[in-house]
């Protein structure tokens, strides 16, 4: 019995040393004692469902999900991080800014991409594959067992190229399913991922009517607008700017990759006059609801914000009840670029992406930076009650009312893009040459439904925006054609329509001295030879009229006048 019993043992040994190892791989025999090390890690074998590290991933016993070898003896770091990454690439986890994202809920179950921590990375590829290791036992073998990947290794996984570049990029989220050409057909995006336009929509999408005619649009518009105080002559063009910055969103997918799309801006008289409300209908039509934004108090929190929103995925860039003047690098460089330049957080490199927002703005006369000015598009509210709780208005309206409108807005917008395709997707008419291919989306969307470009001028000076600019359009709509204006001349007009107090004084000052002089030269210099566009209005007729600011004489009294063109 004793010998049999030896006979019997050594028998198992040879079957214990015959199955493959961690990489698959089958132990020499010339090795019998560095095998029963717990170092060497003898894998169980194939029949118990666990894949090979390095092999093929196959269905395990755990829930039915595939199982996969953790980091450890002889499984480098990098084998794990590949075969996870294959496993995830057809699940909801995604690749985007050199980041692992998933959407994400928040507690009023809207969704949006969010950065996966290391803690939390260790629970969520527990939904998608098992992870298991080796457990020593008293046994010669050590035994398969369930374990969570250790935090150090999460966060390293989480960095490495290998793993992030099996995951499918994404470019953004939608809360709505929004319009995408596929070839040359026009069609909503699906719900969930789409991978030939790289977008996420989510499957809790708003549904609305897909059955609007462009007239119930139309009428849709101008009853849902009729009440927010535009200037009368101006009506039709801000009803058209402020739907160019709706279209903007939802027809974001019809323009091409990398185009360059204006800015918005709601500018008032006076508070109470519904600047936040204009600017949250397109915001409300396309998330559901309208977060505040105020405006940061330095350019380090500017640039945060603007990283954190491009982070999330958000089509977006809202800043609330702007006052003064806005001047930021940051920003500027959102608007004249799709691409952005920022550093994540606890890092040295700078991390470069296509962000896709839109910046939609509200402000009480604020002024902005030139650069800021040509690529923001205005519209004017005046509010003729100095009181504005005494306004009378017949169908009052608060973000509760959006949002009850909100499947309208959308049905319209959808119904303007079908009309433009069914007219066979014709091009803009006038066009900002700054915004060439959204013009031909956005713009020409509007002029096929019979709107106004929103890149038309308006007939009214703005209040807002580059305050030198606005403040020679003033000087010079207040010139007379053919008449020439001595520099003192000029100083007397700026000064009577209270234009560039800053350099000029006020009326009565008395002459300027040579800093004022200098400054007022600079400026005058800055415009010389521009060409501006008057607005001439006669009963209902508008006409559009454009002079030339020019310098008349280059003696020592320089003499300014307009050239008719």
């Amino acid at each position: 019995m004793k010998t049999a019993h030896r006979k019997s043992h050594k028998s198992n040994q040879k079957q214990s040393h015959a199955q493959p190892g961690p990489n698959g791989q089958q132990p020499h025999t010339a090795k019998k004692k560095a095998a029963r090390s717990f170092n060497v890690k003898a894998s169980p074998t194939k029949a118990a469902g666990a894949s090979s590290p390095g092999g093929r991933t196959k269905k395990g016993s755990f829930h039915g999900l595939p199982e996969i070898w953790l980091p450890e003896n002889n499984r480098y770091l990098s084998e794990f991080a590949a075969e996870l990454g294959r496993i995830l690439s057809t699940q909801e986890v995604f690749w985007r800014f050199d980041k692992c994202v998933i959407p994400k809920a928040d507690e009023k179950a809207i969704i949006n991409l969010a950065e996966v921590s290391p803690q939390e990375f260790r629970s969520l590829i527990e939904n998608y594959c098992a992870p298991i290791k080796h457990r020593r036992t008293n046994t010669k073998n050590p035994e398969k067992v369930r374990h969570s990947l250790a935090t150090e290794d999460a966060t390293a996984t989480l960095v490495d190229r290998g793993f992030l570049k099996r995951l499918r990029p994404v470019r953004g989220i939608n809360q709505i399913q929004l319009p995408a050409f596929y070839g040359n057909k026009l069609q909503l995006l699906p719900l969930g991922y789409d991978p030939q336009h790289q977008i996420y929509t989510v499957h809790n999408a708003f549904d609305y009517p897909k059955n609007f005619t462009p007239k119930e649009a139309i009428k849709f518009f101008d009853d849902f607008l009729s009440e927010f105080c535009f200037f009368a002559q101006d009506r039709q063009l801000s009803q058209s700017i402020i739907i160019a910055a709706a279209l903007t969103l939802f027809a974001s997918h019809l323009m091409p990759m990398h185009s360059i799309r204006p800015n918005f801006l709601v500018n008032a008289n006076s508070e109470g006059s519904g600047k936040t409300l204009l600017c949250k209908i397109p915001i409300i039509a396309m998330l559901g609801s309208a977060p505040a934004g105020t405006v940061p108090k330095d350019e380090d929190e500017m640039r945060k914000f603007i990283a954190s929103a491009s982070l999330s995925g958000s089509p977006i860039f809202f800043l609330d009840n702007i006052k003064g003047h806005l001047n930021s690098a940051s920003l500027e460089a959102l608007t004249t670029s799709p691409v952005i330049q920022f550093r994540v957080l606890g890092k040295t490199k700078l991390q470069k992406a296509e962000h896709g927002l839109t910046v939609l703005m509200s402000a009480n006369r604020a002024t902005f930076s030139p650069d800021l000015r040509r690529r923001t598009f205005i519209i004017e509210l005046f509010l003729e009650d100095v009181r504005p709780e005494r306004r009378l208005i017949k169908h009052p309206l608060d973000d509760a009312g959006i949002i009850n409108a909100r499947a309208d807005i959308l049905a319209s917008l959808w119904a303007l893009v079908q009309a433009w395709a069914q007219a066979g997707y014709p091009k803009a008419r006038q066009l900002n040459q700054s915004f060439v291919a959204w013009n031909n989306v956005v713009g020409a969307i509007l002029e096929n439904a019979g709107y106004p470009s929103p890149s038309q001028s308006p007939t009214r000076m703005s209040q807002s925006g580059d305050v030198e600019l606005i403040g020679m359009e003033t000087l010079v709509d207040n010139m007379v054609e053919g008449t020439s204006y001595q520099v003192s001349d000029l100083v007397d007009l700026a000064r009577h329509h209270r234009l560039f107090e800053w350099i000029v004084g006020n009326s009565g000052d008395g002459d300027l001295d040579p800093s004022q002089r200098s400054k007022f030269g600079y400026l005058l210099r800055r415009f010389t030879n521009r060409i501006f566009q008057l607005v001439e209005i006669s009963g209902t007729t508008i006409n559009y009229v454009s002079v030339r600011f020019s310098l008349l004489s280059t003696t020592a009294k320089k003499v300014y006048g307009l050239q008719k063109l």
